[in-house]
């Protein structure tokens, strides 16, 4: 099931703890202006509802989807 179909059960705490680490996958979700849309409505849903203390990044790492999560988290990248 995506993500955007999963939201509820994911961001209220069931599934995920608040304040801690969240790591995520960017392999294949910023090609195609629907998966990237969702990725990034996931992505700052995300952050907005857990706060994350550190975000683990594991692919590409572009300014515009996630320069608004450094100011909130501290982002570690790990490339392909």
């Amino acid at each position: 099931m995506p993500l955007h179909k999963q939201k509820d059960a994911i961001f209220n705490g069931r599934l995920l703890a608040h304040w801690w680490h969240i790591a995520i996958g960017s392999l294949g979700c910023l090609k195609n202006l629907e998966e990237r849309q969702f990725f990034v409505q996931g992505l700052e849903e995300g952050i907005k509802v857990l706060t994350p203390k550190n975000l683990i990044v594991h692919g590409a790492l572009p300014k515009k989807f996630f320069g608004k999560c450094e100011h909130v988290t501290n982002i570690l990248h790990f490339p392909c």
